[in-house]
């Protein structure tokens, strides 16, 4: 199991390679959702 502490488009992009060569079942994501919000009633995570 890997487990990543991510935020941003840096980890974005590191966590979209790791997906390639490591099974999804053993890649686990620990995200910074402290600037999401909602307007106009979507769901806004700046930082998925």
């Amino acid at each position: 199991m890997i487990t990543v502490i991510s935020g941003g488009v840096g980890a974005a992009r590191l966590l979209r390679g790791a997906a390639l060569v490591v099974p999804h079942d053993e890649l686990m994501t620990i995200v910074n959702t402290g600037d999401d919000t909602v307007m106009h009633g979507l769901s806004i995570c700046p930082d998925l």
